[in-house]
């Protein structure tokens, strides 16, 4: 890896401590998000409020701001990945990117459902 020693942690050779410290609390975020969808998606199911779910999408929508902003500082640093150094590096940016994918997704399942809970009660006859 570059003259660089290699870290691993389940398997996974990283670049730095820092990438598998990095690597770690992406997966506990990922947890927490995919956790407090799964709950909003209960919770406003059974309550039927759409703005439950437009409450959800914090968290979810929080975290890929955070692998964005991420992904930025890492692009600039690595003069757009042509170098790598001990805390960011292309894999970093690669990573962040993805991250901010998943997380944006959840995000949008959210909003998604968000949307057609409304509409559905919209069209629904009062009675």
């Amino acid at each position: 890896m570059d003259g660089q020693t290699a870290v691993e942690f389940l398997g996974i050779a990283f670049r730095s401590e820092d990438h598998m410290f990095w690597f770690r609390f992406s997966m506990i975020l990922l947890a927490i998000s995919v956790a407090w969808v799964g709950a909003f998606t209960a919770i406003s199911y059974r309550a039927k409020w759409a703005g439950l779910y437009l409450v959800g999408m914090v968290i979810p929508s929080y975290v890929a701001l955070i692998h964005l902003i991420v992904t930025g500082i890492a692009v600039f640093v690595t003069k757009g990945g042509q170098i790598d150094g001990p805390l960011y590096s292309s894999d970093c940016i690669w990573f962040n990117i993805l991250m901010a994918a998943v997380q944006g997704g959840l995000g949008l399942i959210l909003g998604l459902r968000a949307y057609s809970l409304d509409k559905t009660r919209k069209k629904a006859p009062r009675g």
